[in-house]
């Protein structure tokens, strides 16, 4: 499979709210279309982080078996 990046986004993780939360689901949560959603931790060198990278892929193109 071939996938190609649609988006990367930073979104803070510092206070834990439910405001927050919410900018998170919407990249963990199920989409209409078939994705690939890698998550890593950013903002600081050491525990804790303050934010979260999400970078979003599509699939460009399929090869036939």
């Amino acid at each position: 499979f071939t996938y190609r990046v649609e988006s990367v986004n930073q979104v803070p993780w510092r206070e834990k709210t439910d405001a927050e939360w919410e900018q998170h689901v919407r990249f963990l949560g199920a989409t209409d279309e078939e994705q690939l959603t890698l998550v890593t931790c950013s903002g600081a060198a050491f525990y804790p982080f303050p934010a979260r990278v999400y970078v979003v892929a599509h699939l460009a193109e399929t090869v036939a078996p």
